[in-house]
């Protein structure tokens, strides 16, 4: 049998089926919420198991009284039990872990119930309907401006009482930033800026290369000989394993074995009358056992073919054909073309010796054509960088 608390003088344990409580007499309030006590006794008089079994009580939809499932007539104002307009007691189950067993119990259900109202109402029309999250917002809301504005008037207050030593830090901070601005312009200004010097030349280098390629015969295997290739030998290599069975082997494995269904008791139903019953569930039985079964075995049967070596003629890069010197007369080395020898490309280096007017000795790539007409001792006019501290380059050539 369950309980009740009364809302009125606050009298705590009324038993569930009493329409009016012990302590002051008040009707059972409308929304009552019953909870079933860890000592609660069973109730075991046939008489009352049938007024537990009879179904939820009912509030007059006239007067608002609590009425017994098995009144037909409101007992307060005489209006008939109308199932249209009367609203009967939630009938509800339970599982063992959330069963309500005190008045604290239901608080937290009726929280919990109108979080998910709450929230079921936000899925359908976007709007949550939630006034303290709102009052909460609108403080928090008020507390920063307010905190805003004081921080900003202390600023202000500041501000006016230093606005001479401000003031004077402004300009040297201007002054300083319009130093640093200027310098770095210069700086940029003065990195494009091309200054015309001259150089001597004072010697020569120059540098050409021939690549070749020789036609070699590569031995390679493979399992048929190509077109154009020189067959040299074969042998029967294993290509791969195909699994063959090769009888059977006895395996023990654990099943489980349905024996029967078993019944037990895994909550409670509120029967919205002020009675709690158990819930029973029933559940299938299994027990565990060792089962023999077969299992086959493979061994590995190799799978052999014909491997053929072979000899292909493949053209193949080898060393080039390099000649160099830091004379005037460049020429070009022996690259002994034949059938089973080739050139594939030619490069040509040519580099010009010379010191700036502070002496220095530098070098710098040049055409062939204008290497070629260049003499020793001659002058070059060139353009470097104002700033350029590398050495100077032939940025532009005149003969």
């Amino acid at each position: 049998m369950g309980r009740w608390d009364c809302t009125v003088c606050g009298f705590v344990g009324n038993l569930g089926p009493q329409t009016h409580c012990k302590s002051c007499g008040s009707p059972r309030d409308k929304n009552v919420k019953f909870y079933l006590p860890e000592n609660a006794p069973e109730v075991t008089d046939p008489q009352l198991l049938l007024e537990a079994r009879a179904g939820s009580d009912w509030i007059c939809d006239c007067c608002g009284s609590g009425n017994k499932a098995s009144n037909k007539v409101c007992y307060a104002c005489g209006n008939e039990y109308d199932t249209t307009h009367d609203k009967n007691l939630v009938r509800k189950e339970f599982d063992l872990s959330n069963t309500p067993k005190t008045s604290e119990d239901i608080t937290k259900t009726r929280q919990e119930e109108r979080r998910k109202n709450t929230e079921q109402a936000y899925q359908q029309t976007g709007v949550k309907n939630d006034t303290i999250t709102g009052k909460r917002i609108f403080i928090i809301g008020g507390g920063i401006i307010v905190f805003i504005i004081l921080i900003a008037s202390l600023l202000i207050y500041g501000r006016i009482m230093d606005k001479g030593r401000d003031i004077g830090w402004d300009l040297a901070t201007t002054g300083i930033k319009n130093l640093v601005n200027n310098a770095d312009n210069f700086r940029q200004k003065s990195e494009n800026i091309e200054i015309r010097t001259s150089v001597t030349i004072t010697g020569f280098a120059w540098k050409r290369t021939i690549y070749v390629e020789n036609l070699n015969d590569v031995q390679h295997e493979g399992y048929s000989v190509p077109s154009g290739s020189r067959y040299v030998s074969q042998r029967e290599v294993i290509d791969h394993y195909d699994k063959v069975p090769n009888g059977t082997v006895t395996k023990y494995r654990t099943v489980r074995e349905k024996t029967g269904t078993r019944t037990y008791h895994c909550g409670t139903i509120d029967h919205g009358n002020g009675y709690f019953e158990d819930k029973e569930c029933t559940e299938d039985v299994y027990t565990s056992k060792q089962e023999a079964y077969e299992e086959t075995v493979y061994k590995d049967v190799p799978v052999y073919r014909t491997q053929y070596t072979y000899l292909t003629p493949e053209w193949q890069t080898v060393d080039p054909v390099i000649t160099q010197e830091n004379t005037h007369v460049p020429f070009w080395g022996n690259a002994r073309v034949g059938s089973r020898r080739r050139e594939t490309k030619r490069e040509e280096n040519y580099i010009l010796k010379f010191r700036d007017t502070y002496g220095r000795p530098q070098q710098d790539d040049a055409s062939f054509a204008f290497w070629h007409r260049c003499q020793p001792a001659q002058k070059l006019d060139v353009r470097q960088k104002l700033l350029d501290e590398k050495p100077v380059s032939l940025i532009s050539q005149f003969p």
